[in-house]
């Protein structure tokens, strides 16, 4: 399939940004350094959980307080929708078949 010109010179206009500086912003998605941060709060989200989204907002916001609010909501919800996929996907253990991770985690959720 092939897209409009267009399409391909926002993508290298985009990459162009993220490569050369990864501290960059485009609208409201989190910079590559700003997403990196956030990844700490995975063994936090592992071990204890949160007990609501707000909670998991404030933790966000003090690990990576760059974040504007539509960044952390967005990061938040991505975090808690990973969650509940690993949830389901521990329903397959310890084979983690495909047949399984497809009824479990494939048809609840949709792919990336």
């Amino acid at each position: 399939l092939y897209r409009d010109i267009s399409i391909y010179m926002e993508v290298a206009r985009r990459a162009k940004i993220v490569c050369a500086d990864q501290t960059a912003t485009i609208g409201n998605f989190a910079s590559v350094d700003q997403w990196a941060a956030s990844r700490s709060t995975n063994r936090r989200r592992m071990t204890e959980g949160y007990a609501d989204m707000e909670e998991r907002k404030r933790h966000l916001k003090e690990v990576v307080p760059s974040l504007n609010e539509k960044q952390l909501a967005y990061m938040a919800h991505s975090h808690s929708l990973s969650d509940q996929m690993d949830q389901q996907a521990e329903l397959c253990a310890p084979h983690y078949t495909t047949t399984c991770l497809f009824k479990n985690v494939g048809q609840r959720f949709n792919d990336y």
